[in-house]
């Protein structure tokens, strides 16, 4: 199975019907428009490979195949940083660890450190930090990047990397105060466990951050009235 196919299919849950357009969009380059293809159900897909696809995610096989999975160095060296993110995260997501793997991408991470956006930023501490995988090199190395893309980061890519470090018992100070002017121009669009995971993380970690915290409290405040 090719590898952009297999990630789409692990970072599928079983709920298929309720995560039908995040699924797709992993799926590339299988075609996703236009019923050519009728299954045995009577169900039409744009193709056969996408029929088989849709079965395997409800089914999950594969989630049951990926501790199976294995990655040569030379694949990790092709990969970019979105396919590293993606991976990862879908390691995290069905708590499937894989300590040779995560220590190897970890390596090519740093080295593609350039390429690596808000996003892919976010998911990748968040599934390092998820699996208890240590990786302080990778994690000071992302922390910098961070703070150049810090403009495009949403504001579930700022609580998933707050939270990140903190549960990797990690703080980079430079990236934790940059982060604070940001997130208290976006605290509108939080939502309220994000807020509790900011709060939680600059508590944990102990870098003192008045101004957020206090903003973050106020807007608490407003919601419950």
């Amino acid at each position: 199975m090719k590898l952009e196919i297999l990630i789409g299919l692990i970072v599928a849950t079983c709920s298929w019907k309720k995560n039908r357009n995040l699924v797709s969009s992993f799926l590339a380059p299988l075609p996703i428009t236009g019923p050519n293809y009728k299954n045995n159900e009577g169900k039409f897909f744009a193709s056969k490979d996408e029929a088989d696809a849709t079965k395997k995610i409800q089914d999950c096989e594969d989630v049951k195949e990926l501790s199976k999975f294995k990655v040569t160095p030379k694949e990790i060296n092709d990969f970019s940083s979105q396919e590293i993110a993606h991976t990862v995260w879908a390691y995290a997501k069905f708590k499937k660890s894989s300590p040779k793997l995560f220590a190897a991408i970890s390596f090519e991470a740093i080295k593609k450190l350039n390429t690596f956006k808000s996003q892919e930023i976010a998911n990748t501490v968040w599934a390092y930090a998820t699996l208890g995988h240590s990786s302080p090199k990778l994690f000071d190395a992302l922390s910098y990047k961070a703070i150049e893309e810090l403009d495009n980061f949403s504001p579930q890519d700022i609580a998933n990397t707050v939270w990140a470090y903190a549960k990797a018992d990690r703080l980079p100070p430079k990236l934790f105060d940059a982060i604070s002017p940001v997130a208290m121009e976006k605290l509108g669009d939080f939502t309220s466990r994000d807020l509790d995971s900011i709060v939680e993380a600059y508590t944990k970690l102990g870098h003192s951050s008045p101004k957020l915290l206090d903003a973050i409290e106020l807007e608490q405040k407003k919601r419950k009235e």
